[in-house]
């Protein structure tokens, strides 16, 4: 198939993978249709490209196209083609390592319901546990477990920082001694409180200590995530204004941006970081 071979050339992937997952893309949705994703993806790439959901990193432009496909096939609801294009990720259960000579072996973290309940390696250090896919939306405070080990400040926070790695967009983690609770600032909270979860569990349990996510997101990331959609035929005027009030991020500009792309605009924004993009012409 000729149109798929060019998309692929057009977003610059070459390995086989990619390319393959192109043409059941063309052929699934249609050239039409990938055609308006792949003009959205050159004018995101043309204003300096989108993030990767932790903010850290920027995606390649088959990235870019991946993530816009994802998320035009949720807002039809076509959930048969998301799973069919995407599949679940199954990671390879890790092996146990045992001794010769009869030594107990070290526990593997396991999810129970909802939660992640750490098992104490022989050695006395904590385990950590695998990516959890996205969990339904929780309270703020994770409660710690009943334990009888006293994890101390220090100790509370090395063990939280195994759980919370800046890559997820975890980037500060604060510790009250006197009430024994941690505090954790993510880029985007509204999204990390979901996709986090049981990670968050996680922690409570490994150290007894109650985990509050701060609810405020980084203004920095939020004013960032949203100039990088803005696609170049559009004058950035001034600074994004954050409204906290309203959970929204207001861009004024002038210029022209095409109806499709500003939806698919206001969707990327809102699944990255929980927010809404209003883009006010002027």
């Amino acid at each position: 198939m000729h149109e798929s071979r060019e998309i692929a050339d057009a977003l610059g992937e070459t390995d086989p993978q990619p390319v393959a997952l192109i043409k059941r893309i063309v052929r699934r949705l249609g050239i039409e249709r990938v055609a308006a994703l792949l003009a959205a993806t050159r004018q995101i790439e043309a204003n300096g490209g989108m993030p990767t959901r932790d903010g850290r990193r920027r995606r390649t432009a088959g990235g870019v196209f991946f993530e816009l496909v994802k998320q035009s096939l949720r807002e039809s609801g076509d959930a048969d083609a998301l799973a069919e294009l995407f599949p679940p990720r199954m990671k390879p259960a890790k092996k146990q390592r045992g001794s010769h000579h009869g030594h107990q072996q070290a526990h593997v973290v396991q999810p129970a319901g909802s939660m992640l309940r750490p098992r104490r390696r022989v050695t006395g250090r904590a385990a950590v546990p695998e990516a959890a896919p996205a969990a339904p939306e929780q309270s703020a405070v994770a409660a710690p477990a009943e334990t009888d080990q006293r994890v101390d400040g220090h100790a509370a926070l090395t063990l939280a920082w195994r759980y919370l790695p800046r890559e997820i967009g975890c980037y500060a983690i604060g510790a009250h001694d006197a009430t024994r609770r941690l505090l954790v600032r993510f880029h985007f909270p509204d999204v990390a409180r979901r996709h986090h979860a049981a990670a968050l569990a996680a922690v409570a349990a490994a150290t007894g200590w109650a985990v509050e996510v701060h609810p405020e997101p980084h203004q920095g990331q939020l004013a960032a995530a949203a100039l990088a959609l803005m696609p170049p035929d559009a004058r950035v005027i001034g600074v994004p204004s954050i409204r906290f009030k309203t959970h929204q991020v207001v861009v004024r500009y002038a210029g022209t941006i095409d109806p499709a792309v500003t939806a698919v605009i206001h969707d990327t924004y809102q699944q990255q970081t929980g927010w809404e993009l209003v883009l006010h012409y002027e």
